[in-house]
């Protein structure tokens, strides 16, 4: 902004008309590169630059958090969510504040790439992965060297875990303030606005959270049915069931609303020895966290539209393709989840083969019975209080989430399905499963 060539009054209008600015340095920089196909975005400054003869350009407010944010907003938008192929992000400007922001914002897009793709990681199907590398020069002496100059480039990679980036409780607490770093003191009614503003928005985007904790966790916790039936179970309970572009739509909201009152809108202040400009800022944790969580919902919601769609709507499903899907598949493809989730493979399979030897004698063709009537009742040792109404969460986690109070069993040409199916008085009910599902402990 210094290098305008510009007053201070200037400059401050300048710094209220963002879309002017970017029109200014979008003409500059076609004329120096001649290029036809880009896109300059703005992102806060921090720090304190010489401006004129006398005058310094001061930046409050924001912290490395937030220029990382912005940075990785900016290649969700242009490299995430537009397909790209490959990115080359290059770092020669040196060693400096954007630079280390740049990187982290590299790697957190790695894993948004991961966690985009969940669903085809997990079952283990290829993708198109974008192939992301950072660029930078070696050391430059310009007396020794007169150029050009050779650029070495990296790939950028992050691991990662199968674990949700939200929490139970980080999501109850979800709020505008825990985003945005509003000042709120008695009678700021500009604050109270902004906050009163962004409440549905996070009504909406915790709700969606919430089922995409619950997805991961059907996975995480080895709760296969639970997963084929969250709809069901969810539309039961919360009285909603949403669908992938829903859930985009409200991280849109979530980016938006962080970018209107986080960083654009500001305070500027043109004094005698320096230029002002005082943002709220954002929360970097809560921001990037919710936004990770929010791509990984969709993709758990596109998994579980896709195990869920050849389910028999009067049987359920199959033992056979339970074990193709988990065991064989989910619990097994993926690399990292694979080291996760090998228990859960190994308690699955003994709980179904349970089922299977117990179940191929006891049901007849075309029948149904509750799982309870089809397993032995064990007579002795720790099994002995299963029955009992204070185990029923203990029994649920336990055994693979096949509940004997809930689980039907039924048989069709030979071939076993599990279906969960609720009674008026049923222990557990939606509500108390999707509760445990979402906070185990």
């Amino acid at each position: 902004m210094a290098s305008l060539g510009i007053t201070s009054s200037e400059l401050v209008d300048l710094l209220n008309r963002p879309i002017e600015v970017i029109k200014i340095f979008s003409e500059r920089m076609e004329n120096l590169l001649d290029l036809e196909n880009f896109v300059i975005e703005l992102i806060p400054s921090l720090g304190k630059y010489p401006f004129l003869h006398d005058k310094f350009l001061n930046f409050e407010g924001i912290d490395h958090g937030d220029i990382e944010l912005k940075i990785f907003r900016i290649l969700l938008d242009n490299v995430l969510f537009k397909e790209c192929k490959e990115l080359v992000f290059d770092l020669s400007t040196g060693h400096n504040l954007y630079a280390t922001a740049a990187l982290k914002a590299l790697r957190s897009l790695s894993v948004a790439q991961d966690l985009f793709n969940f669903d085809k990681l997990l079952m283990g199907e290829p993708f198109m992965a974008i192939k992301i590398k950072k660029s930078f020069s070696p050391p430059i002496v310009s007396k020794l060297i007169k150029g050009p100059y050779y650029l070495i480039t990296e790939p950028v990679r992050a691991r990662v875990f199968f674990d949700f980036p939200l929490d139970y409780d980080e999501i109850k607490k979800i709020n505008p303030k825990r985003f945005v770093k509003f000042k709120v003191q008695e009678g700021n009614e500009k604050e109270l606005e902004a906050i009163k503003r962004g409440s549905q928005i996070f009504k909406n985007i915790k709700v969606y959270l919430n089922v995409g904790l619950y997805l991961h966790n059907t996975i995480r916790h080895n709760l296969p049915l639970a997963l084929y039936y969250g709809n069901k179970i969810l539309l039961e309970d919360i009285g909603i069931w949403p669908k992938e572009d829903e859930v985009k739509s409200a991280m849109d909201d979530l980016i938006e609303y962080i970018e209107a009152y986080g960083w654009s809108n500001k305070i500027i202040k043109n004094d005698k020895n320096s230029v002002t400009v005082s943002y709220r800022g954002v929360n970097r944790r809560e921001t990037l966290y919710s936004i990770l969580a929010l791509i990984e919902t969709m993709a758990l919601l596109r998994l579980q539209r896709k195990l869920s769609r050849d389910v028999d709507k009067e049987l359920g499903v199959s033992i056979d393709k339970l074990k193709k899907d988990f065991i064989s598949n989910i619990y097994s493809k993926y690399d990292t989840a694979s080291r996760d989730l090998a228990l859960n493979r190994r308690m699955l399979e003994r709980d179904l083969n349970e089922i299977v030897e117990s179940g191929s004698d006891k049901l007849d063709e075309g029948k149904c019975r509750l799982l309870s009537e089809v397993l032995e009742e064990p007579k002795t040792g720790r099994e002995e209080g299963y029955k009992k109404r204070g185990d029923v969460k203990r029994n649920f986690f336990a055994h693979s989430g096949l509940s004997r109070e809930i689980v039907h069993v039924c048989k069709k040409h030979g071939e076993l399905y599990l279906k969960y199916k609720f009674e008026a008085r049923s222990h557990p009910n939606p509500s108390e499963i999707v509760e445990w599902i979402k906070n185990p402990l």
